[in-house]
């Protein structure tokens, strides 16, 4: 059976992916077994700043998780943002993610979902906001990576990419991502750079994607 595949294209795609998602693994934590991995293609730098709608660098304030309905429960993320390299928001954005554990054990488990933690800085790339106002990270885990700095000041990028695993799109074969992936911090945010210039050159000439 295929199996479901986020493609690198502009999102609100992902809206097919939440669904599938939220039939599949809507769950009880406290009796839930393993989850299943996040099946995607994999996707470059590029490709996350071409698909997404916003993509930003910040300091995570706040995390709190609600059932903004019933069945529907989501992890909503106050972020103090630092960077932006593509789309506009506020200094201080609150961004909502399907999925989470309310206090009570519920929980909404979605498999390739990129975890959250306080006081933590991130790049994320985030698609544009569903009918009831909720994102998702572009490419699962991949549209999230953790600023880490070295005892020298340098920084360095860790996606975390366990739950993932990559599909190939000719051959519909997938594998397994490795547990994380390394970036180097100024090298990323020159691509990301020359990434928005290339998209503003694009959708200036009426082209897409």
């Amino acid at each position: 059976m295929d199996m479901p595949i986020v493609p690198p294209m502009r999102l609100p795609a992902a809206l097919v992916l939440i669904s599938f998602l939220v039939c599949a693994t809507a769950l009880r934590l406290a009796h839930a077994r393993e989850a299943h991995a996040g099946t995607v293609q994999r996707m470059e730098l590029e490709d996350l700043l071409g698909s997404c709608e916003l993509a930003l660098e910040g300091r995570v304030q706040n995390i709190r998780v609600v059932e903004a309905a019933p069945k529907r429960i989501e992890t909503e993320i106050t972020l103090s943002v630092s960077k932006r390299f593509w789309g506009d928001c506020p200094k201080v954005l609150v961004v909502r993610v399907p999925g989470g554990v309310l206090p009570d054990g519920r929980g909404l488990l979605l498999p390739g979902m990129p975890s959250f933690a306080q006081g933590e800085e991130l790049l994320l790339f985030l698609s544009e906001a569903s009918p009831n106002g909720t994102r998702m990270p572009v490419g699962l885990a991949q549209g999230r990576l953790r600023v880490e700095r070295r005892t020298d000041g340098s920084k360095t990028l860790v996606r975390e990419q366990r739950d993932l695993e990559f599909v190939d799109p000719r051959t519909r074969r997938a594998s397994k991502a490795e547990p994380r992936a390394l970036f180097d911090y100024a090298a990323v945010l020159a691509r990301l750079e020359a990434a928005a210039q290339a998209r503003k050159a694009r959708e200036a000439r009426g082209e897409k994607r």
